[in-house]
């Protein structure tokens, strides 16, 4: 039983790095096929990562740390995760914000929106 419980809480455990390493809380779309889009991108990303984090445990040498201290699984989750990403996704540079872009000129030259008010106070001040 003892072990059932073990196996419940990694399990528990994992879901809750999905949800704050990957950011798995919240679903960013709202159509179906964005969302399958999303998921199994974002489970891609999961088990890569996964599967370094166990390479670079395996692999990683004992005597690395001080005596009695052991690496946390969730601080090597998140760097294997951010080198992954910052393996796909390249830095932005200066010479990038430079380069024209008419959605970056579109965005910096017209003024922000302004949003009615949800409710009409009178002479337009809260009371």
């Amino acid at each position: 039983m003892l072990a059932v419980y073990r196996l419940r809480w990694q399990i528990e455990l994992a879901f809750k790095r999905l949800k704050s390493l990957l950011h798995m809380g919240k679903l960013r779309t709202k159509t179906e096929v964005g969302t399958r889009c999303w998921l199994y991108a974002h489970l891609i990303v999961a088990l890569l990562g996964d599967a370094l984090n166990q390479d670079f445990l395996e692999s990683f040498p004992s005597g690395a740390f001080e005596a009695g201290a052991q690496s946390s699984l969730w601080r090597v989750a998140q760097v294997i995760l951010t080198a992954l990403i910052d393996a796909v996704v390249p830095p932005i540079t200066l010479a990038m914000l430079r380069r024209p872009s008419p959605l970056l000129h579109k965005r910096l030259a017209n003024p922000r929106r302004k949003r009615r008010q949800a409710v009409n106070y009178p002479n337009g001040r809260l009371s």
